[in-house]
């Protein structure tokens, strides 16, 4: 197989940038990321930036409510991939397998908490998506007012054939 690189972040419909609030039922948003041929996912960075970032906080914010979610969508079922609790703080991130972490001080300007969660480290092999029906997704369910920055990117390749003659 040849690979085409992917880096692309997980967006909603309007907003690649989960800083808003979306608490209540009415306000889950999906952020996703959808492949149109196979495709291997085998990473996620979550970037959080804030003012300040509170260790049992959610940047500077109090612990999460309801709390995100991250699962494999298969088309017609999910694989939970934050096991059953949600993530509702820092330290959450942190229990996932194969999620490591930086702190960034900006200075006079906000902090970041960048989390790595690396696939084949936490699972043994990356995502796979087989098919355009497939995503690699995240559900959020809670107020993101105040954050600065909040993003969700992946990384991996494409599956192509080989190319002629070799």
């Amino acid at each position: 197989l040849v690979s085409a690189p992917i880096v692309a972040n997980l967006e909603d419909d309007s907003n690649k940038d989960a800083t808003g609030d979306y608490s209540g039922e009415d306000n889950e948003v999906t952020f996703a990321y959808g492949a149109a041929t196979p495709a291997r996912i085998f990473w996620m960075n979550i970037a959080i930036g804030d003012t300040a970032l509170v260790a049992a906080g959610y940047g500077a914010l109090a612990a999460l409510t309801e709390g995100i979610q991250v699962y494999h969508w298969d088309g017609s079922s999910a694989t939970v991939l934050t096991g059953e609790d949600k993530i509702k703080n820092h330290v959450d991130w942190l229990k996932m397998p194969g999620m490591s972490m930086k702190v960034l001080d900006m200075g006079a300007g906000d902090d970041l908490i960048v989390f790595h969660w690396d696939f084949v480290k936490g699972f043994g092999s990356p995502i796979r998506l087989a098919s355009a029906s497939e995503s690699l997704a995240l559900e959020v369910n809670d107020s993101f007012t105040g954050l600065t920055f909040h993003q969700f990117m992946v990384g991996g390749c494409f599956e192509t054939s080989a190319p002629a003659g070799s």
